[in-house]
């Protein structure tokens, strides 16, 4: 029997036949009585360092600008939701109360 780990390969001590290193881990391949170990880390990262990697995870500020029409913030390249204009050109009707 044969543990198979990613690219390495135990031999179990009642295995006489050598392991076959150009073999991959394909399921296509797969000889019986061989069990497959996932990949497991080499240590454990710390929480600092884990942290560090996630630190550009955060919420942005929304990016506003001014509607040419009525000076109300818009997002950049959408439609002005108070005077319904987009460049200058209206594009939707708003009703007013």
């Amino acid at each position: 029997m044969v543990v198979r780990y990613l690219d390495r390969f135990i031999a179990h001590p009642y295995n006489t036949s050598p392991p076959n290193p150009v073999m991959g881990c394909s399921e296509s391949i797969r000889k019986e009585g061989e069990e497959y170990m996932p990949a497991v880390p080499k240590r454990k990262i710390s929480k600092t360092r884990g942290r560090n990697r996630r630190s550009h995870w955060k919420a942005k500020a929304a990016r506003l600008v001014t509607c040419l029409q009525c000076g109300a913030p818009v997002r950049p390249h959408h439609v002005c939701l108070s005077c319904g204009t987009y460049r200058g050109i209206e594009v939707i009707e708003i009703e007013e109360e």
